[in-house]
């Protein structure tokens, strides 16, 4: 007996037994299982149950001949040797004659018993390997919990929301900082290729620009929409890679000048961002996101006729975000 247990697809393992019989007979057992626990446990469950006492295989070769060898003890029973005829053969003699085995085993020295009507009865019915082997599958899929295909990948739906804090760099002179709230479905598969969707809605503050001709003032109010098809998965610990979009609003304000004014300017851009959440317990989840992108609207702020400012062409935005899952 051989076993090989090796990995599979979707975190999974397969444990193939193969069995070579008396005669040169080879048969083998594959089984699928979520673990190299339940694979050993399968393989065992099937090896104690072919190496079983009370199963006796078939041998198609060993029976025939052992229906030849007994014509042919019949046939010497039946024709009187030269010692018959010409003086009978002691009884010594006669209980000294080797038994040859049908198994083509060492012969043994035995004493020869008349056939009985016992002794010709019909053997007790031999089991089929088929027979057998319906035992082992049923209990197999018991001990493996499933009989899945190697390619059959297990899926679960989740959802989570929760708040975070935001810094994000880029639309303004200084810093934007404020609050955010998400909401996140995902379809988590065991394998790479495991999609998600998050919503962030955002509202984020700059500290007052002092200039020379007045005090400027940002604030900007925004949507991002992460699309993350990749996910990397460790213990509690799990990593997103994701392609967003971020719309909004930028308000821009003078004061401390001769012509204190409002703007309020479309913003847009486009980029990628990582998610990395550490799960706590089976409900709360820390989320931290790094996203960074493209700025598509580029305004330039001035006191009149001084240009301060102009927006960055890349926007870097970092949230760290307190959620709840489920289920």
């Amino acid at each position: 007996m051989r076993v090989i247990i090796s990995p599979a697809s979707g975190h999974r393992v397969v444990a193939e037994l193969l069995t070579l019989r008396a005669g040169g007979q080879m048969s083998s057992r594959r089984v699928s299982a979520a673990s190299c626990a339940q694979a050993v446990d399968a393989i065992a469950l099937i090896i104690a149950l072919t190496l079983d006492p009370t199963h006796v295989a078939v041998d198609p070769n060993a029976a025939a001949g052992s229906t030849a060898q007994g014509a042919s003890a019949n046939s010497a029973k039946k024709t009187p040797s030269a010692n018959e005829t010409g003086g009978s053969s002691s009884p010594a003699s006669q209980a000294n004659e080797p038994a040859t085995s049908v198994a083509g085993a060492t012969p043994v020295n035995q004493q020869r018993e008349p056939a009985t009507a016992e002794a010709v009865e019909s053997p007790a019915p031999i089991a089929r390997d088929s027979d057998v082997d319906a035992v082992p599958a049923a209990k197999v899929a018991t001990a493996a919990a499933s009989r899945e295909s190697p390619n059959t990948i297990a899926m679960h739906r989740r959802f989570s929301m929760g708040v975070a804090g935001e810094v994000v760099s880029g639309p303004a002179p200084s810093l934007l900082g404020g609050g955010a709230l998400y909401a996140m479905a995902m379809l988590d598969r065991d394998a790479l290729w495991s999609p998600a969707v998050v919503i962030w809605g955002s509202h984020s503050r700059a500290k007052s620009v002092v200039e020379p001709s007045g005090t400027a003032s940002f604030v900007l109010t925004s949507v991002s929409l992460d699309a993350c098809p990749l996910r990397l998965a460790f213990e509690v610990v799990e990593a997103r890679l994701c392609a967003t979009a971020t719309v909004g609003r930028l308000a821009a304000s003078g004061s401390h000048t001769y012509s204190p004014a409002s703007e309020s300017r479309p913003y847009a851009a486009l980029g990628g961002a990582t998610l990395v959440s550490v799960g706590i317990g089976r409900l709360f989840v820390v989320t931290g996101r790094v996203a960074a992108g493209t700025a598509l609207v580029r305004d330039a702020f001035s006191f009149a006729p001084n240009v301060f400012y102009r927006s960055a062409a890349l926007t870097v935005s970092s949230d760290l975000a307190l959620g709840v899952r489920f289920p």
